[in-house]
């Protein structure tokens, strides 16, 4: 997760990713593959570009509270169900306060 108050400086130093096994041509073909179907379906994070104290401060943890739980559903340690109480916890301890401040940012630079 990156913070948006700092500088994106690794993107003037990073080179842009690239799809390569060592000794899989194949693998490298059947995932470019795959990204070619699938990227153009991508739903772009609407919060991206848009400014969240919360998030700056809490973001982490509370994505941390989703993630675990989503991995204790997939993993079988815990019911479905329990996935509605998690994002009643999310939403309570910064979630909400997140969306606010993200439609407040949004609307000031629109």
């Amino acid at each position: 997760m990156e913070n948006n108050t700092n500088l994106p400086l690794k993107y003037l130093a990073e080179g842009p990713q690239v799809l390569f096994v060592p000794g899989m041509p194949d693998a490298v073909r059947a995932l470019h593959t795959w990204q070619r179907k699938v990227v153009p379906h991508a739903v772009r994070n609407a919060a991206f570009g848009l400014q969240s104290t919360t998030h700056n401060a809490q973001g982490a943890t509370l994505q941390t509270l989703l993630d675990d739980t989503a991995t204790g559903i997939i993993a079988g340690r815990l019911p479905l169900s329990e996935w509605d109480a998690t994002v009643k916890k999310w939403r309570s301890r910064g979630g909400d306060r997140m969306a606010e401040e993200y439609a407040k940012d949004y609307a000031a630079n629109t």
